[in-house]
C-alpha cells in the first residue's frame, strides 16, 4: 500500500482509496490482475509489462514458501 501512496507525502482521499484497492487486489489476485484493470480502462498493456507482472507474482510465491519453511527469527507463529 505504502509503495503506491507513501504516508510521508500528502495524498487525497481518492488517491489513498485507489492505492488501498490496488494493494488488496495485488495481495489477493497477484500483480497480473493489473492487466485486466488496464484493459477495462482501454489501456493497452505491452508484453514486457505482462512478463514483469508474472515474474513479480512468481517471486512473491517463492518468497512466501521460503518464509513458510524458514520463518524470520522473533516472528510469532499463528497457532490457530
Amino acid at each position: 500500500m505504502w509503495d503506491k501512496c507513501p504516508k510521508t507525502t500528502f495524498c487525497s482521499y481518492l488517491s489513498v482509496k485507489v492505492a488501498l484497492n490496488l494493494a488488496v487486489l495485488q495481495f489477493n489476485r497477484g500483480a497480473i490482475s493489473f492487466v485486466s484493470i488496464a484493459e477495462r480502462m482501454k489501456i493497452q498493456v505491452g508484453s514486457h509489462s505482462i512478463r514483469y507482472f508474472r515474474e513479480k507474482d512468481v517471486f512473491r510465491i517463492k518468497a512466501s514458501k521460503v518464509l513458510e519453511l524458514f520463518p524470520l527469527p522473533g516472528k510469532v507463529e499463528n497457532t490457530q
